[in-house]
């Protein structure tokens, strides 16, 4: 099971509900025929790409079934989710959790303990979400401006959490360093 970007956009062109196939045909008379690989995208070139990705744990049995960057960049980039990564200093990969409040109540899943459907369906809501928005900056000028700042906000903050990351990392690796020369230097005795 894997997400294939192709297929989905013509599952969406023939979709019965008219809203799932206006997402394509507003997407398409505002920017160009969807015809590339997602990477290819608007919305995936301008925002979604500038998302730096950290490696994290997956589910080991659909682990050469799906862009795993991919996901992180979509979830991170996205409007409708919020995400966390949580360390245990005994791994050395995060756990990936991703949370979504709809009306009064969170819900929050790790990725490495999803199901194949689950990750699939997953890519198909920030997909949509990706291709609705970038269909509202082309529509109004103040949703172009709003989704912008929006954007901003999202990017500063991953990017804030992974620099972080990254100097805990280094801080942790100097403290191994130490301790090892220090159990060489008392070898030595």
């Amino acid at each position: 099971m894997f997400f294939d970007f192709e297929e989905f956009i013509q599952f969406l062109r023939e979709h019965p509900d008219e809203n799932e196939r206006k997402i394509v045909e507003e997407y398409e008379k505002h920017y160009w025929p969807i015809q590339w690989d997602i990477k290819e995208q608007i919305w995936y070139k301008e925002y979604v790409s500038k998302f730096k990705t950290l490696s994290y744990k997956i589910p080991e049995e659909y682990k050469e079934d799906f862009d795993w960057e991919l996901l992180m960049q979509l979830v991170a980039a996205s409007f409708s989710s919020d995400w966390l990564l949580e360390f245990n200093e005994w791994e050395t990969q995060p756990e990936f959790l991703i949370s979504v409040t709809s009306w009064d109540t969170q819900i929050v899943k790790k990725v490495s303990e999803l199901f194949g459907f689950q990750i699939k369906r997953l890519y198909e809501i920030y997909v949509k979400e990706q291709m609705s928005l970038q269909n509202l900056m082309a529509e109004s000028e103040n949703d172009k401006d709003y989704i912008e700042s929006q954007r901003v906000s999202r990017l500063e903050r991953w990017q804030r959490i992974l620099d972080k990351i990254e100097s805990e990392q280094e801080k942790i690796k100097e403290e191994q360093e130490k301790k090892k020369k220090l159990e060489e230097l008392m070898s030595q005795l």
